[in-house]
């Protein structure tokens, strides 16, 4: 457990049931009130950002996400079957954490997968693919109306 003055960007915590990643984080004294912090959070899980109002000193949760780069190998139903390059450890990780980006992956892709005691809870695909394009529909060319 931490207090408000232990967080920073970058950090992740446990919100409301959910992990969330700070985006914002400010220390604000409005006039003759209390101090407070405001912070911006993206959800891990739906990717939704939140705003909260944390009271100086409160205690939050927060997580040790560590992050491997593992490489992707095949797909084995729901899940994908990922190996980490230097111990050649193979590890299962749920397809759902990369969402669309899963139409992109090809065997052998380096990936960074985040993980919170042992729980796999983001993934982030390659920045940049190399892929062939296969088929493509005929272009059918328009004549624009002339005024």
């Amino acid at each position: 457990m931490a207090n408000t003055n232990d967080i920073s960007v970058g950090t992740y915590i446990r919100f409301n049931g959910d992990i969330c990643q700070m985006m914002e984080w400010q220390h604000r004294t409005p006039g003759n009130l209390r101090a407070f912090f405001q912070g911006k959070m993206r959800v891990l899980r739906n990717g939704k950002q939140i705003e909260n109002r944390f009271r100086s000193g409160e205690v939050i949760e927060v997580l040790r996400v560590e992050v491997h780069e593992l490489q992707y190998l095949y797909r084995e139903g729901d899940n994908l079957v990922l190996m980490n390059p230097t111990t050649f450890e193979q590890l299962y990780v749920p397809a759902t954490l990369l969402g669309d980006a899963m139409g992109f992956m090809k065997e052998e892709m380096i990936m960074q997968i985040g993980f919170e005691s042992d729980v796999a809870i983001f993934a982030r695909p390659p920045k940049q693919v190399e892929l062939t394009v296969t088929s493509t529909e005929h272009a059918v060319k328009a004549t624009l109306p002339t005024k």
